[in-house]
């Protein structure tokens, strides 16, 4: 998998919990005037998310370290060019990061939140 910053580090959360938040958000009253920050529970480098990808797929999956003209032109093909130069410039930042962990999902919810293996588990098919 080719990546400009394989090494950036992420606290990915599952688009369930977002979900499980709002309708918490939108059925309740312990919500009304918060702003909940949400993150995965783990921080884990873009090389550690291939590696888990491939992990759970069965497939050996290495990192090829490319430049971000090579990563703009990729991304492109699928996102707005506002979007690529902010993902771009957010994994140059978070290079050698450590990104708050969140407890607020279980704060809300009082369940743990679901890890990136979790949520690569939910979406493998799109990845093989």
């Amino acid at each position: 998998m080719a990546l400009p910053y394989p090494d950036a580090v992420q606290a990915p959360i599952h688009e369930a919990d977002i979900a499980d938040v709002a309708v918490a958000a939108l059925t309740g009253d312990t919500l009304l005037n918060a702003k909940p920050v949400l993150t995965g529970p783990e921080r884990l480098s873009l090389r550690e998310q291939v590696a888990t990808i491939g992990a759970v797929i069965g497939r050996e999956l290495s990192v090829i370290e490319q430049s971000e003209a090579e990563s703009a032109a990729m991304l492109s093909q699928y996102v707005p060019e506002v979007w690529v130069r902010q993902i771009i410039t957010d994994w140059r930042e978070a290079v050698g990061a450590t990104p708050d962990i969140s407890d607020e999902y279980t704060r809300i919810t009082d369940r743990p939140s679901r890890t990136f293996r979790e949520w690569v588990i939910d979406h493998a098919d799109l990845f093989r």
